[in-house]
């Protein structure tokens, strides 16, 4: 389960962007700390507008996030 801090959400909140700043941090092995953050702000996002999205593209977004 995501964490819900708003003191730590990313400034921008495009749904796909942060998704590709936490993967990017992941592969590059830096900047880890926002990566995590951004991957977090992902899933809390994802979790908000779930009715917007078909089940199994829901949990498919969702578990590339937390793979």
């Amino acid at each position: 389960m995501a964490l819900l801090e708003s003191e730590n959400f990313a400034i921008y909140s495009n749904v796909e962007f942060l998704y590709l700043i936490g993967k990017y941090t992941a592969q590059s092995k830096t900047c880890y700390e926002e990566g995590l953050k951004s991957l977090n702000d992902y899933i809390l996002i994802l979790d908000y507008t779930r009715d917007s999205f078909e089940e199994d593209v829901y949990w498919k977004k969702r578990s590339l996030a937390q793979f």
